[in-house]
């Protein structure tokens, strides 16, 4: 029974590798005047200048314009590329900004191009009479924040709320977030968190539960014995 042991092992220990969510990093804040504009933002990459913790696959930075703490990180579970932002301002404040987050370089972990759905969700609160608002999208041309703005499929966009889209993956790929905080009619707080996320693969997950059926026979057999 060894060979199936040795089986055994390798095929788990390689499961984390068909799925490699890991990518790269960054979040830009803007003047919302004109709509985003890379060249005029103020960026923080991961592990870069700005960035206030020494994680990889998480950034936290404050004061970049206007008041803000915004606070990010790479949700990488086994077979879910996803990511998460939570921006809050220090107090009320006023004027117009766009926050944009991408994660690039992103593995689904399949090999060929595959639909699934991505799904996103912005919650919080806008205390006064400004407004906040989010925009998703998922870039199979592995583009980033330099592309100046919104590329590849919308998933969700509007207020707070949720939504989803199907989706057409195929390595490597980016995700691309947007929050839009317009406080120009008057003293706003706000304190808002976004999450995006990609199911599991079916194809993993079916291998997943295969080695688990796999690991359950062995044990049954050897407590038999």
């Amino acid at each position: 029974m060894r060979p199936l042991r040795s089986l055994l092992s390798a095929a788990v220990l390689a499961l984390p590798c068909l799925a490699q969510a890991a990518g790269s990093l960054t979040i830009c804040v803007d003047d919302a005047a004109g709509g985003f504009n890379y060249t005029t933002a103020s960026c923080v990459v991961d592990n870069g200048a700005g960035d206030l913790v020494g994680t990889t696959g998480a950034i936290v930075t404050v004061n970049m314009l206007g008041g803000f703490t915004i606070t990010s990180a790479i949700g990488e579970p086994l077979f879910a590329p996803g990511f998460g932002m939570s921006i809050s301002t220090d107090g009320s404040v006023t004027g117009s900004w766009i926050i944009g987050m991408a994660q690039t370089g992103l593995n689904y972990g399949i090999g060929t191009p595959t639909e699934t759905s991505v799904n996103a969700s912005f919650t919080g609160s806008a205390s006064g009479p400004g407004t906040a608002s989010y925009a998703v999208y998922v870039d199979d041309l592995n583009r980033g924040l330099d592309s100046w703005g919104p590329v590849g499929t919308s998933v969700a966009s509007g207020g707070f709320g949720s939504g989803s889209a199907q989706v057409t993956l195929s390595d490597p790929f980016s995700m691309l977030a947007f929050v839009a905080l317009d406080a120009t009619r008057g003293q706003t707080y706000y304190s808002t968190d976004l999450t995006v996320n990609v199911p599991e693969p079916a194809t993993l997950a079916l291998v997943g539960t295969a080695l688990l059926g796999i690991g359950a026979a062995r044990r049954r057999k050897s407590s038999a014995a």
